[in-house]
């Protein structure tokens, strides 16, 4: 019975302490993902000439920036290597598109 009781008491006094250590984790997931995938929404809305398209989806970007910043402390300092990692994946996209649209369409 004391086991129980001390078990029952522990638990609650650890509760609020477990919930805060994980209670954005999921959304923090969540917003990464929608601010890749706006990415390259803004990306497609470039290649379109589409300039009031991309300029709010780049304000949206932003948008779901800020709000990952205010819930996911371990989010804000940005980490110079994945930068330059998604700078050379657009770079190396760019060049694969331009490829594909010379080679396919007879610009030999």
């Amino acid at each position: 019975m004391r086991i129980l009781v001390l078990g029952l008491a522990a638990s609650l006094v650890m509760a609020p302490a477990l919930a805060l250590a994980g209670a954005h984790s999921g959304t923090c997931r969540r917003l990464t993902r929608q601010i890749t995938q706006y990415e390259g929404v803004a990306e497609m809305a470039d290649q379109r000439g589409n300039g009031l398209w991309e300029a709010e989806t780049r304000r949206h970007i932003e948008r779901l920036e800020l709000k990952r910043e205010g819930l996911c402390p371990e989010y804000k300092k940005a980490n110079p290597a994945v930068e330059l990692a998604k700078s050379t994946r657009r770079m190396i996209k760019k060049a694969a598109i331009t490829a594909f649209d010379y080679f396919t369409t007879g610009g030999l």
